[in-house]
């Protein structure tokens, strides 16, 4: 992963947290967890071909005992975040671990874009499963966030 900057929702940054949930999950028991997580940005940049509504996104699941990122809109996640994107990319640079007022910022943030409809947050599940390998993604992602 080294210390490359790619842009947010990129195949490059999708690709850094593919390799960090594969290494994190390698010694986890997977079996039994069907999971899927999914982030979908509209008006995002020509360079991250779009679809024809304009969004791009990425997503992590668990299914049959390994867990996957990839690039792309699942049509039925059991968990998803849906916003603008350069709304969301200046809290997808945050990283938390560095600075203890960050998720405090970040939180009022996301009310804001809540507020303004610029953000959604859904789960199908009363209660997800268990996956604390992902405790580190957003602050992994957010070092190589340009």
């Amino acid at each position: 992963m080294g210390n490359d900057k790619f842009a947010f929702c990129s195949k490059e940054w999708v690709a850094v947290a593919d390799q960090f949930l594969k290494g994190a999950a390698k010694d986890a028991d997977l079996s039994g967890i069907e999971y899927s997580f999914s982030e979908v940005f509209a008006n995002a940049p020509a360079e991250l071909n779009p679809d024809a509504e304009g969004r791009v996104g990425w997503y992590f699941r668990v299914h049959n005992g390994a867990v996957e990122a990839g690039c792309g809109i699942l049509e039925d996640p059991d968990a998803s975040v849906v916003s603008d994107y350069e709304a969301i990319v200046p809290l997808a640079r945050m990283v938390f671990a560095d600075d203890p007022d960050a998720a405090t910022e970040a939180q009022k943030v996301i009310e804001s874009l809540v507020e303004s409809g610029n953000f959604t947050r859904t789960s199908k599940l009363e209660s997800p499963p268990d996956l604390p390998w992902t405790g580190n993604l957003h602050d992994v992602l957010a070092r190589h966030t340009l």
